[in-house]
């Protein structure tokens, strides 16, 4: 090849500018390939990144208590587990406790609910990326055709759904006062090793044994994660998060919010590159797709409003507590009810943060070249989401650098777990389907050997390439 273009390059004929405009315009292009690469990797992991970071902070806001009495209203944020409660149940105080002799002067503190907090996201979900909708399908109908009106609702559906009860897990243990938020960031990647596991399952696709390793790496990490969470005696009470039992338990449904995460995911890869040529052999609209399953969760999650109830996992009392404290959430997220703009500014920016994170990671996974900018990606998100709770304190929100047996046993545990990380993204998945493709060959080659050689009386044939 070295030796053809020198070829060309040392003929003086019209060909020799043609292929230098020709290399000039492929360099202008992958010049800008790789810019929006890297914008589109920016996004994904200042989604990410943000998501993780507002979510505690958004859940554990509200109205300031100034009569000298903790938060209510909120169990997840106002109440304290008891030294040795049922499960993850948790003793809180009345939530009009001075209604009626309220000193003067004094307001009563009160916590957002971590089921407002969900549904109003998944609501708004629906309206941004409906509105979203909205100019594509005025400007560029074409870009909305048959691939969309096609497309089989049940995988619409079970996303919705699977995305629906990773919400309601995680939502409800995200607050700081539950688990620990420098922990989040970490457990969150219990998704890598479910999703090998689900693969495996559901598509019948083993894993490479790099992703294999790198499975069994993040998992090792996690439980590393977890010991002073597990072991009382490493100080991690002392530090937030739950009390008593729920100081295990809240961090366990906080992972396993992640598998149904995982099944989404799969649901996701097997609908989306195996069933759009049935639908219309085109590319299903990235924003019709967030569109339509945002809609499927928002319906899921308004069918559990139940989960709100339950005590010692949620945060009402009754229906009528429910209806209040959705009441309360909105006013509080606009500024009313006594509440600082802060809890509006949080909320806003957890919902802009996910919304970017679900656009970038999808035009990323969509239109990057290869693996690597994904690989680098999943692993920035973990660490930057550490650093970031090592040096600001959640409540009151401010900046603290923070270092305790829990910092440094989650740094031990990220330098198992981003190597690891990046050692499963590595590799495209179109490099383990041809990996898969030539196992079958080579199983169907040797096959054909061995029926040969019975056929013609055991003589040994040998096939060149």
């Amino acid at each position: 090849a070295f030796a053809q273009l020198s070829q060309l390059n040392n003929r003086r004929d019209p060909l020799k500018e043609t292929m230098s405009s020709s290399e000039q315009q492929s360099s202008s292009l992958r010049r800008r390939v790789l810019l929006l690469n890297l914008f589109f990797g920016f996004l994904a992991v200042a989604g990410q990144v943000g998501q993780n970071v507002s979510l505690p902070l958004w859940i554990d806001s509200g109205r300031p208590d100034t009569c000298g009495n903790r938060s209510t209203g909120n169990s997840s944020a106002g109440g304290e587990l008891s030294e040795d409660p049922p499960l993850l149940l948790e003793e809180e105080e009345p939530l009009q406790q001075w209604e009626g002799h309220e000193p003067a002067n004094c307001t009563v503190g009160r916590s957002i609910d971590s089921y407002f907090v969900y549904t109003f996201a998944c609501t708004s979900f629906v309206l941004i990326f409906g509105l979203l909708l909205i100019p594509i399908k005025l400007l560029s109908p074409s870009s909305l055709g048959q691939t969309e009106r096609r497309f089989p609702q049940l995988a619409l559906f079970l996303i919705g759904f699977f995305d629906a009860l990773n919400g309601v897990l995680v939502v409800f243990a995200s607050s700081g006062k539950r688990t620990l938020p420098a922990l989040q960031p970490i457990l969150s990647n219990f998704m890598i090793p479910l999703t090998v596991t689900f693969r495996l399952v559901l598509l019948r696709k083993s894993p490479s044994r790099l992703k294999g390793l790198a499975a069994l790496g993040v998992f090792l990490a996690l439980v590393v994660s977890l010991l002073p969470t597990m072991v009382p005696s490493l100080g991690a009470e002392t530090e937030g998060g739950a009390r008593g039992i729920g100081r295990v338990l809240w961090p366990v449904v906080f992972m396993l919010g992640f598998v149904p995460a995982a099944v989404m995911n799969v649901l996701q890869e097997k609908w989306l590159k195996h069933r759009l040529e049935a639908a219309g052999g085109g590319q299903l609209n990235l924003i019709f797709f967030l569109f339509s399953t945002s809609c499927y969760q928002l319906l899921t999650a308004l069918a559990l409003f139940w989960v709100d109830i339950v005590p010692g996992y949620g945060n009402a009392n009754s229906l009528w507590q429910l209806g209040d404290s959705w009441r309360f959430g909105v006013s509080c997220f606009f500024g009313g009810d006594g509440c600082p703009a802060d809890s509006g500014v949080r909320g806003a920016m957890f919902i802009g943060m996910y919304t970017v994170s679900y656009i970038g990671g999808g035009l990323m996974l969509r239109y990057a070249e290869g693996a690597t900018l994904l690989a680098v990606v999943s692993a920035l998100v973990t660490p930057l989401g550490f650093l970031f709770w090592t040096f600001f304190q959640e409540d009151p929100f401010q900046f603290h650098i923070q270092t305790s047996y829990t910092t440094w046993f989650a740094l031990a545990s990220l330098s198992l777990m981003v190597p690891a990380i990046l050692a499963y993204n590595w590799r495209s998945e179109a490099a383990d389907e041809a990996r898969r493709l030539l196992i079958q060959a080579d199983e169907a080659n040797e096959a054909s050997d061995s029926e040969a050689a019975g056929k013609y009386g055991g003589t040994n044939i040998e096939y060149s390439g």
